[in-house]
């Protein structure tokens, strides 16, 4: 089946205010839809890995506010994964071991170093746990620090 598109344009309208027409020009556009199906079809794939995992699949900005958490991080945290997003993850880790993790975060900023893997202490709502947090920076197209991307296992 073959899926169109139109573009329609009004034709000058004439003295009393009333249209001469129109050209209507039809291009076939299956070629993109069957494109935007497969890419739905795979982000859902992909959505359904990331929710199933029992890591906490994260994202930061450069300044350290995470952008997006797994549903996972409410097992891992105690916390909703809305009580989380926006906040700096150094508000996560534990007072005794904020210097080291952000010193090894920074590293990676500082492009010393292309990822990090480090084993902290995280505040729980409940209980402290231990983690490792496995990171690494993601750059645009100009070289340009974007994000974070990373997980947390317990």
């Amino acid at each position: 089946m073959r899926t169109y598109g139109a573009k329609r344009t009004p034709l000058q309208v004439d003295g009393d205010g009333h249209f001469a027409g129109a050209v209507v020009a039809w291009r076939d556009i299956s070629k993109r839809k069957l494109a935007e199906a497969k890419l739905i079809e795979a982000e859902s794939r992909y959505r359904e890995v990331v929710d199933a995992a029992r890591e906490v699949v994260f994202q930061l900005d450069v300044t350290g506010a995470w952008q997006f958490l797994s549903p996972s991080w409410k097992e891992v945290t105690g916390y909703e994964v809305a009580e989380g997003v926006g906040r700096n993850y150094l508000e996560f880790v534990h007072l005794e071991d904020r210097e080291a993790t952000r010193a090894a975060a920074q590293s990676v900023l500082n492009q010393q170093r292309p990822s990090i893997r480090e084993l902290t202490a995280f505040e729980r709502r409940r209980e402290d746990a231990m983690v490792e947090i496995s990171a690494s920076l993601s750059r645009d197209r100009g070289d340009t620090s974007r994000e974070g991307l990373g997980r947390l296992t317990t």
